[in-house]
């Protein structure tokens, strides 16, 4: 007999079209990015894996930086490309445009917009990308015509980009372009590290039920700890009247000090036939299986570090077996195995931004 899983059974991610507002929805609920990061935050180990991940994917340095302002630089805007891409495996990057020396459009400033808030619109009638929605997302619908931003997306076609600055001119007929790039929204260029998905998927998707089920087994624990039978004693007595039996309950309360009276159960039960019991005292077994959440939690560990790129788990976890019981030599392998898993990352954000007009590459660790 086979047992196979039907398609219908297996859970995908859905970007339907809304066809009135013209943009592509972020999962069924349009919150897929939101609900990702949260479960990764939620994991302690997706948490370590994402932050390696992502040191990993920005490099120690550009081989060339520049400062687009006091507050941003290219080396900005890629610790902010790498961030969206561990977590989200994509990011927004918004471009202004300035007029260099021979009157040519270029990049004048780079600036990477929060994930959450862009959806891509629908496009157009020559099958080019439309408009880049941004608007904060509240509860409902995340389109409003009344509060949605867009750009446009991105092209480097200088006819292209000449349109668009003169389409959003306040008065073109009286401006020059210098004077009309003021009023231009500018371009959004959206790198996809999934690109057969309209939105990009995590690096974490696939271990998503892993991540949860880590933090629920943490939540279990707690709960355990602070409420459930784990450390519970029962005092049962018989026999005593009702002065010696509040006596006994502020006695007991005493010798257990009144941070642990959560901990334990008194009650009088009837007819004690001799002393022993007339009192007794009884320790509750624990509701935890430590065994089955042991390993549980190696198989989820497992499954988490190998949808982050294969991530080394001694790079992250600082146990005898780890870190530091490990010789430097086997942690310079280590990082170079990683540097190699993560390669393709770092290539993208290059690629991109050599579109971008910024030819630059990024040092591995």
């Amino acid at each position: 007999m086979k047992l196979r899983a039907k398609l219908i059974e297996l859970w995908s991610r859905v970007t339907p079209l809304k066809e009135t507002e013209g943009y592509f929805a972020n999962g069924g609920d349009d919150n897929y990015s939101k609900e990702i990061e949260k479960v990764i935050d939620n994991s302690p180990t997706a948490k370590r894996a994402s932050d390696a991940l992502y040191s990993f994917i920005k490099g120690k340095r550009l081989s060339t930086d520049i400062d687009f302002d006091d507050n941003n630089s290219l080396s900005d805007v890629v610790r902010n490309m790498a961030s969206d891409i561990a977590y989200q495996g994509g990011v927004w990057v918004h471009r202004s445009i300035k007029i260099d020396t021979e009157g040519h459009f270029v990049t004048a400033n780079l600036k990477v917009l929060d994930y959450h808030k862009c959806r891509k619109g629908k496009k157009d009638d020559n099958d080019f990308d439309g408009r880049v929605y941004y608007v904060d997302q509240k509860e409902g619908s995340f389109f409003s015509k009344s509060k949605t931003k867009w750009f446009y997306a991105f092209s480097d076609n200088q006819e292209v980009i000449k349109a668009q600055i003169i389409s959003d001119a306040k008065d073109y007929e009286k401006e020059t372009l210098e004077e009309a790039l003021e009023s231009y929204r500018g371009q959004v260029i959206y790198i996809n590290t999934t690109p057969k998905y309209v939105y990009a998927l995590s690096p974490f998707d696939a271990v998503f039920n892993d991540m949860d089920t880590e933090y629920r087994i943490s939540l279990y624990a707690n709960r355990m700890f602070r409420s459930g039978f784990l450390g519970k004693t029962m005092v049962m007595f018989s026999g005593l009247s009702e002065e010696d039996s509040e006596n006994l309950e502020k006695n007991v309360t005493g010798w257990l000090g009144a941070e642990n009276t959560d901990n334990v159960y008194i009650a009088e039960v009837d007819n004690a036939e001799d002393v022993s019991k007339s009192l007794f005292f009884k320790q509750l077994d624990s509701q935890y299986d430590d065994d089955m959440s042991q390993n549980t939690e190696k198989r989820i560990t497992r499954n988490i570090l190998g949808a982050a790129k294969n991530l080394p788990e001694a790079l992250i976890f600082t146990n005898d077996n780890a870190m530091f019981g490990s010789s430097g030599e086997m942690i310079t392998q280590l990082k170079s195995f990683y540097n190699s898993q993560t390669e393709d990352y770092r290539t993208i954000i290059e690629k991109n931004l050599a579109r971008l007009g910024f030819n630059t590459q990024i040092e591995a660790l």
